[in-house]
């Protein structure tokens, strides 16, 4: 009998047991609860998808940069009760999305208040996560009618200031600035954020009178450096690269005569990198070697009769060589040096363009590789490739007055190259759309607020859209102002 008697006591000991392990395992989903006695909610800390939400005010805006949608993101528990200080975090489909978070922490109601903007006209999926919780919402941004361009955002530089250099220099995927300042020797970086603005410069000592400067792996160590050109006295300067942006001490090569333009490439073909360098004080042009070093030895000196203003690049015939292009200014033309196979330049074609300034290289008609745009006083002349580096009678197009130098883009994003360009007369970016034919259409005109000296394009956002850096004359100091594009189209 006693046996027989134990036998409660052993199921009962068992069940208790097994209310323990109930009770310590809660139940599943996503708001977990903890019991007291009677079974009762007690101060859950979890949210849940269910209650908490995200609402967006308007839901359709125009994707012009500048047009914002609000958004409510309301974190409740499974009861509806808020819960204070805990992280939103905020993400959405497609390109071009900016948001505003002035606190991203839930205030006494559980709430969080943002802002929206896109340059990309699309539907996006808005996401808002907390603990393990998301909920969205669909927001459309609308195609706009409008400015190309938000209104030009400046950064402070140097003192004489005549080039903007655009690349990845700390190689973290966002696009950074260089420019070589004159007056002060030396060369500010500022580095990209990749949401289209920049952190304030960081001055490098270069040497006396930098003009001009070209990014490339000169010392084959897998890091970017810089190059730069110098005018008095003529000699280029290597500023080796480091982790995360910085540059070393300047190395010295010396050039014949002053220098200006720059343009890195393995002209020999023996696997490093050299430059071509424009001297503007003996019509001629220095193409160096690369030491591997980062310093460069002259290799041969290319004379002419004509006093070069600018200097370009690029593949314009078949033997994969890179061909050089000068204007010369002084006598209307325009000079083309086709490279042997062997990287050195024999012959130059000349081609008649009417106070030509400045060059610009791009496919402009979409066939038979890269065509030529020169700016003159008040036009930008295209010459057309005939695939075998060789190049038709130019076709003149209004631009502004005083063209200056120009960057090519797609800025109204309908798959054709168009041309920037700066403009003498106040402060303005002339942008020339193009036809994909190798026409252009009417002048649209931007403001920088001051004169504009040199330009440059890059997608600075990331939202797959042509931006510009435009190098301006600033009241005090030189200033890169930065052109987003608005997401509009003129």
């Amino acid at each position: 009998m006693r046996y027989i008697r134990t036998v409660p006591i052993f199921l009962s000991a068992l069940v208790s047991f097994v209310g323990v392990a109930i009770f310590a395992c809660g139940s599943s989903g996503d708001a977990p609860a903890g019991n007291d006695a009677g079974g009762q909610v007690i101060g859950n800390p979890y949210p849940s998808a269910q209650t908490s939400s995200i609402h967006a005010e308007p839901t359709s805006v125009s994707a012009d940069g500048t047009s914002r949608v609000k958004l409510t993101i309301t974190v409740e528990r499974i009861d509806g009760s808020p819960i204070q200080s805990m992280p939103v975090s905020l993400s959405s489909t497609g390109g071009g999305n900016k948001f505003i978070v002035t606190d991203n922490m839930t205030d006494s109601q559980g709430i969080v208040i943002a802002e929206m903007t896109s340059t990309s006209a699309e539907s996006k999926t808005v996401t808002a996560s907390f603990g393990n919780v998301s909920v969205n919402t669909q927001v459309n941004f609308q195609l706009c009618h409008g400015a190309l361009f938000l209104p030009a955002v400046p950064y402070d530089v140097g003192r004489v200031s005549h080039a903007v250099l655009v690349g990845d220099f700390n190689m973290d995927g966002k696009l950074d600035l260089a420019v070589p300042n004159q007056f002060d020797q030396d060369v500010s970086v500022l580095l990209g954020t990749g949401n289209g603005s920049f952190s304030p410069k960081i001055n490098y000592l270069a040497g006396d009178d930098p003009r001009d400067l070209a990014m490339g792996d000169f010392n084959k160590d897998g890091i970017p450096d810089l190059v730069v050109t110098h005018g008095s006295p003529g000699a280029v300067t290597t500023l080796l690269g480091k982790d995360s942006g910085v540059f070393d001490y300047p190395l010295y090569s010396v050039v014949d005569g002053g220098a200006a333009a720059v343009v890195a490439n393995d002209f020999d073909g023996k696997g490093t990198l050299g430059v071509a360098v424009l001297s503007y004080t003996d019509r001629a042009f220095n193409v160096m070697s690369g030491t591997g070093s980062g310093s460069f030895s002259l290799s041969q000196v290319y004379y002419t009769n004509y006093g070069f203003g600018a200097m370009a690049a690029g593949y314009f015939d078949t033997n994969h060589q890179l061909d050089l292009v000068f204007t010369n200014s002084s006598y209307d033309n325009v000079s083309v040096y086709l490279a042997a196979t062997d990287g050195t330049f024999p012959n130059a074609n000349s081609y008649t363009i009417k106070s030509a300034s400045a060059i610009a290289v791009g496919d402009f008609d979409g066939k038979n590789g890269p065509d030529l745009a020169i700016s003159g006083y008040n036009t930008v002349s295209i010459l057309l490739n005939d695939g075998h580096g060789m190049f038709g009678t130019s076709h003149d197009y209004a631009a502004g007055d005083i063209v200056g130098p120009m960057a090519v883009g797609d800025f109204n994003a309908d798959g054709r190259l168009d041309i920037a360009t700066t403009l003498g007369t106040g402060g303005d970016v002339g942008i020339v759309l193009g036809g994909g034919d190798g026409t252009l259409g009417q002048a649209l005109h931007y403001s920088t607020g001051h004169f504009a000296t040199a330009i440059r394009s890059g997608d600075f956002d990331g939202d797959g859209r042509s931006d510009l850096a435009v190098l301006t004359d600033g009241d005090t100091v030189n200033q890169v102002s930065i052109l987003l594009r608005s997401g509009c189209v003129p």
